[in-house]
């Protein structure tokens, strides 16, 4: 079925009739405190609304959570409630989540007066609006309130006239959460009548209807006209999840009238809704929306409204001055001197109908619109009806009313539906699943189209244009091509304002992002290669709100992407499980559109063979580089390492540094294991048994290169099995000096110092990746690997003088996980830092000047990253980046 908005029509918003009003109906879950509601009948004293956040997300209470029953003393209160007295009760005390900013309750008045109740945030003050009029006889009346908490946390409730009370909280709304209501085109989902002849449904028996195909997949909850109609005795309809008992009534009834009631109700997790009644009957069910896990892209979020009168015919003041005729139609204009009015989609009002001669009903409807054949309100010659109806706005942004009778009509605003502050539609979305989150201000987004066609569904606010690839449409859903890269534009305009989206079509195999941003990251490219679960291997430019606006599909495993300062992208293959072994591979050069333009490759040296290693690509002045490489040794006697296992004619992979001119012939080189021992490396690897193939031992484990800026060449190396990174001169070939774990007693073969670790409780790194030195500040990513502690990104002051490294902060891993290997630290100039966690997911974090997080990006079901990079927004323009992105970078 297509989805749509609730333009066009009214949603009726249904009261759950409370538990316990009919005696044969369970009792509800009773209220977590005893003393959560309290009575004064003291005039309520004026006061302040509290401030209307939008509540954009729903929470259904199954079974419905008694908060108050003042027949049996339930919430703390016992006894009627005199009149003209004020009912207050206290959320917290009642167990009500901390998150809830409005409660939808249902409030039953038991009177035998004629009388009005009235929900009120308790420190706004008593306004002059109504919620529930009571019918006579004590005969239960129920409505849904919308029960917006003031800052104590509390809610009041006034009566006119002494009345039994009983609330009932069947949900409530948060600022944010996991669902969002969505409105489909009303549905008959069930009519017991539809067969002629079929019995009725027997009383005391659960009746099924299954939602699948319906609702989406983790719909919890429905909105649903629900009627009973030849029912056999007078009796009560609940509506509830299969599988539960139902703990509440929906609808009351007398013998043989059919009466009906707009429901918002649970359902199981097969998307399955029960009814039950205790008298046989028929049952009759409308499909109005659902409540689903939150979608892509903006969503109507509710503002609740303390209470205010729009409407009174029977008063001289106001928009209606008499009574309505059969036959009238009158508007209002809801939103009109409201600050949010230009993004309200839709408005709640509480309708009451009074003073009628006879039988007959209200519609309430846009008023752009044709008069439904529907009800809202339904009432009878001498009594008061309500209900509250959720309705759209016109283009006018009004709403009418109908009425079949002469009657007297009541409007009160409780709340007002709208779109995020800055979006020209509440909805956008693809029928693929698409990220990162919608933002008004993000523009790129990708969706898994699955090479195959996508539905898009737009549904604008009032006033605004669209196209869709350069093409006017006017709402609805529009079929797109969803082959491989294809990328889809989307253009709203409203009021002189144009907003323009981008929304890629990505392979089967890429990597599911997840990202969230607590804060707002500075503009830039975060540049990084990620596989998915499937092998699939890709490159990709992440803006900064985490969205894939350029990327390329790798031939294999890709370990690091970065820019070169001449706009060349490098990335580098896996070329070996732990480091490089492959002696003809290396690093590839490639532009933005993925045509291969180079290959960087070590240099054999006195005829010994050096693979590139994969750890790192350095970048120097006038197109110069510099690799690493791990040259095998063999014969080599390694007993002075720590631990056993180790030959006297053992192997090893040594570790070397090699310089290259911008034409590729070698400049320099240094050897790692001409100025370190054996007994300086704690944490030596043999990876492969002695033996077999490779079982050569990884004594020093270089994996960080890079050139100090303003260092007259100099370089700072980490290694990650010497727990240390240092300082090498490159004029001298020397240590200059080394921040590590080992004491500063330890064995120096290079004679440089050792830093003396200061004001830092895990006394220095334990296996560290990406060391960087900006003027006296070391940032590296310490792994911690095999410590039993949290990785981390460290930043230390290195004082040459004092030979000291004192600790300056300190960010510890996502949920105190460790690393085993990988991991970037990348300090920006502005104070911020970006910091790749490797394997440990999330596995991308941005981090402000004061150490608070803006933005994390992880990876579903799972996934890992070498090193993440974030360069300016000025190395791109992102027309650049979208024009190339797509397909599959050259290979050699």
């Amino acid at each position: 079925m297509n989805l749509r908005s609730m333009r066009g029509r009214a949603l009726v918003a249904g009261a759950i009739v409370v538990s316990a009003v009919i005696p044969i109906v369970p009792v509800a879950t009773p209220a977590t405190a005893a003393s959560a509601a309290s009575v004064s009948c003291a005039a309520a004293p004026p006061g302040t609304a509290p401030a209307a956040l939008p509540l954009a997300s729903f929470t259904a209470q199954e079974p419905p959570q008694r908060l108050v029953d003042t027949r049996d003393g339930t919430g703390g209160y016992s006894g009627m409630i005199g009149a003209g007295c004020t009912l207050r009760l206290d959320a917290a005390a009642a167990g009500v989540p901390a998150e809830a900013k409005a409660l939808a309750l249902s409030v039953t008045a038991l009177a035998s007066e004629r009388g009005f109740l009235t929900v009120y945030p308790c420190a706004s003050g008593l306004p002059p609006t109504s919620n529930v009029n009571a019918r006579l006889n004590a005969m239960p009346t129920p409505n849904l309130a919308i029960a917006l908490l003031d800052a104590n946390r509390a809610v009041c409730i006034f009566s006119l006239k002494s009345s039994h009370l009983v609330i009932d909280m069947t949900g409530w709304w948060t600022t944010d959460g996991p669902t969002r209501f969505r409105s489909i085109e009303p549905t008959r989902v069930e009519d017991t009548r539809e067969v002629p002849g079929r019995a009725l449904v027997p009383g005391d028996t659960a009746h099924e209807i299954d939602l699948t195909g319906i609702v989406p997949a983790g719909t919890n909850a429905v909105v649903a006209n629900l009627t009973v109609t030849e029912p056999a005795a007078a009796g009560h309809l609940a509506a509830f999840p299969c599988g539960v008992t139902p703990k509440s009534s929906n609808l009351n009834f007398r013998p043989g009238e059919s009466r009906a009631v707009a429901i918002t109700v649970g359902i199981n997790d097969g998307l399955k809704l029960c009814t039950q009644s205790n008298t046989a009957h028929h049952v009759v069910v409308d499909l109005m929306g659902y409540y689903e896990p939150a979608p892509f892209g903006p969503a109507a979020s509710l503002t609740p409204v303390a209470g205010t009168r729009l409407a009174d015919s029977r008063t001289p003041d106001g928009p209606w001055t008499s009574t309505f005729e059969a036959g009238t139609v009158r508007s209002l204009r809801p939103t009109q001197g409201r600050a949010d009015s230009a993004q309200a989609t839709a408005v709640v009002v509480n309708t009451v109908a009074t003073g009628a001669a006879g039988p007959g009903f209200v519609s309430i409807y846009p008023c752009d619109g044709d008069p439904p054949t529907t009800s809202v309100v339904n009432f009878t010659a001498g009594e008061e009806a309500t209900n509250l109806a959720f309705v759209d706005l016109s283009a006018g942004g009004e709403i009418c009313f109908f009425t079949s009778t002469r009657v007297d009509v009541v409007v009160d605003l409780f709340g007002v539906m709208t779109a995020p502050t800055g979006a020209l539609v509440e909805r956008l979305q693809f029928d693929g699943h698409t990220w990162p989150p919608y933002s008004t201000t993000g523009t790129d987004y990708v969706v898994e189209c699955g090479n195959g066609p996508v539905d898009l569904t737009i549904d604008p606010l009032v006033g605004t244009a669209m196209r869709v690839n350069g093409v006017p449409v006017s709402g609805g859903t529009v079929q797109l091509p969803g082959d491989d890269d294809r990328l889809t534009t989307v253009q709203l305009t409203r009021s002189g304002t144009t907003q323009n989206y981008w929304f890629r079509c990505v392979p089967s195999g890429f990597p599911r992002l997840v990202v969230t941003r607590p804060g707002s990251p500075a503009p830039g490219w975060y540049l990084t290669a990620a596989t998915s679960t499937s092998g699939a291997s890709f490159a990709m430019i992440l803006d900064e709100y985490g969205a894939p606006v350029w990327y390329k599909r790798l031939d294999r495993g890709g370990a690091e992407l970065e820019r070169r300062s001449d706009g060349r992208l490098i990335w580098v293959p896996n070329l070996g499980p732990r480091y490089g072994v492959e002696p003809d591979s290396g690093y590839r050069a490639i532009s933005l559109y993925g045509t291969l333009l180079r290959e960087y490759i070590a240099f054999d040296e006195g005829g010994v063979e050096h693979p590139t290693d994969h750890h790192e690509f350095t970048e120097l002045a006038n197109g110069r580089y510099a690799l690493i490489s791990y040259p095998i040794v063999d014969d080599v006697d390694l007993r002075d390492l720590p631990g056993t296992g180790w030959l006297e004619h053992d192997s090893m992979a040594d570790n070397v540094i090699q310089e290259f001119e911008a034409n590729g012939s070698l400049a320099w080189s240094w050897t790692l294991s001409d100025y370190f021992g054996f007994d300086e490396a704690p944490y030596p690897q043999r990876w492969n048994p002695v033996g077999s193939a490779n079982d050569e031992v990884d004594v020093w484990h270089m994996n960080g290169l890079s050139a100090i800026p303003g260092g007259g060449g100099d370089y700072i190396v980490t290694a990650r099995h010497l727990d240390a990174a240092f300082r090498v001169d490159r004029s001298t070939k020397q240590v200059e000096w080394i921040l590590g774990s080992l004491p500063v007693s330890a064995p120096q073969k290079s004679g440089a110092p050792r830093l003396t670790i200061v004001d830092d409780p895990l006394d220095g790194p334990r296996r560290p990746h990406n060391a960087q030195l900006n003027g006296n500040v070391l940032t590296m990513f310490d792994n911690r690997t095999d410590t039993g502690q949290p990785s981390r990104a460290v930043a230390y002051r290195i004082d040459t003088n004092a030979k000291t490294a004192t600790l300056i902060w300190s960010i510890e891993a996502p949920g105190a996980q460790t690393a085993f290997g990988l991991g970037s630290v990348d300090p920006d100039p502005d104070g911020s830092v970006l910091v790749g966690w490797g394997p440990v997911q999330p596995m991308i974090q941005e981090f402000d000047a004061t150490r608070t997080l803006t933005m994390q990006i992880g990876q579903v079901p799972g996934g890992a990253i070498y090193r993440v990079a974030k360069e300016p927004k000025s190395a791109w323009t992102v027309s650049q980046l979208r024009a190339a992105a797509g397909g599959t970078a050259e290979a050699p």
